[in-house]
């Protein structure tokens, strides 16, 4: 089990009655979650449930295209502050394998739909726990989930990019060549001209500052 260095906001004092449900997926898998819990956290069920959607008068969200176990992710998360990627507490050899990788993807996926920058940070906290050159590293797969699925300019895509400039050589590359995403090159080669003056040592990921790939609201939100 894993615990990502970001946890929620704060402490949330639980509302124990006003509760609303979630329905994942096609199937509409059903999930009781406690409103304040949600909305505190995700700006996509503030807006849902505080606003003037009918979700709001219905106390009832559905997601259609999302991933029931990225959901479950973000639950354990919510209430626990623990992230807990695709059972690998269950599962042994799970962390840093393919299916690892295909888990933090897709749950990275959910945190940018459903608005939560504390977890999405969390995410990328437990990606740098596990990262390490010589090591099992995130594939092409997880790269082009990030660079279909995210914004270019968050903190995990930046990440995959200073981590594969720093590291990767260029047989991995060339190995690669036809899975990896005309964008996610270009990046890197704008990393290495923007940052081609610093030493190596302080491009690497690992010594970086902490909130360095966090995505914040503004000045006043970083960490601390």
């Amino acid at each position: 089990m894993s615990t990502g260095a970001t946890p929620p906001a704060k402490r949330r004092k639980i509302d124990f009655i006003e509760a609303i449900v979630v329905l994942v997926g096609e199937a509409e898998n059903r999930f009781v979650v406690h409103q304040n819990v949600l909305c505190t956290s995700s700006n996509f069920f503030r807006k849902a449930i505080e606003g003037s959607w009918k979700e709001g008068e219905e106390k009832q969200v559905r997601l259609k295209e999302a991933e029931v176990s990225s959901f479950e992710i973000y639950i354990a998360w919510l209430y626990t502050g623990t992230l807990e990627i695709c059972g690998e507490d269950k599962v042994e050899g799970c962390t840093r394998n393919s299916k690892y990788y295909k888990c933090v993807g897709e749950a990275a996926q959910m945190g940018d739909f459903l608005e939560d920058r504390n977890f999405s940070n969390a995410l990328v906290d437990e990606l740098l726990s596990v990262m390490r050159p010589g090591g099992r590293v995130p594939q092409p797969p997880l790269i082009q989930t990030a660079y279909d699925m995210l914004p270019h300019k968050c903190g995990l895509c930046r990440l995959l990019v200073d981590f594969y400039s720093c590291y990767a050589k260029g047989a991995w590359f060339e190995h690669h060549a036809d899975q990896i995403p005309t964008e996610f090159m270009t990046d890197i080669a704008m990393a290495a001209i923007r940052e081609r003056q610093m030493a190596l040592r302080d491009r690497f990921p690992m010594n970086r500052e902490r909130c360095f790939y966090h995505e914040h609201k503004d000045d006043t939100d970083k960490c601390t």
